[in-house]
């Protein structure tokens, strides 16, 4: 009898302080490359974000800003854009490209959003 042992990484939870959102980059979306995050859209709307506002944020070491947008073809080919998901998550992904490959992500790496300033 052969015996495989599997090992995985659980992932943390999101944590929403007075001042900015700590998740992650859980999974990358099949072949579109696009970034799945354990952020579901109630706890985003808590940050203040409406659509169409720009979003400045660090994904592991980097830090993009991005419009939050109902769907792809609100930014330009290329941009990268925040949008919910169908699982009703957060994602992150380029217009027409693999933001997977662009920014280098292999999850699970950190993603910080801070909460919107008034």
């Amino acid at each position: 009898m052969i015996v495989t042992i599997t090992t995985f990484q659980l992932q943390k939870p999101a944590t929403l302080d007075e001042k900015e959102l700590k998740a992650q980059v859980i999974a990358i979306d099949g072949p579109f490359g696009n970034l799945v995050t354990n952020v579901d859209s109630e706890m985003f709307a808590k940050l203040g974000y409406k659509l169409g506002d720009k979003v400045t944020f660090k994904l592991g070491d980097i830090e993009i800003t991005a419009p939050f947008v109902k769907t792809f073809s609100d930014v330009a080919v290329g941009e990268p854009l925040f949008y919910i998901d169908s699982r009703g998550n957060l994602g992150f992904s380029v217009n027409q490209a693999f933001a997977s490959k662009k920014y280098n992500i292999k999850p699970p790496v950190s993603i910080v959003i801070p909460r919107k300033s008034n």
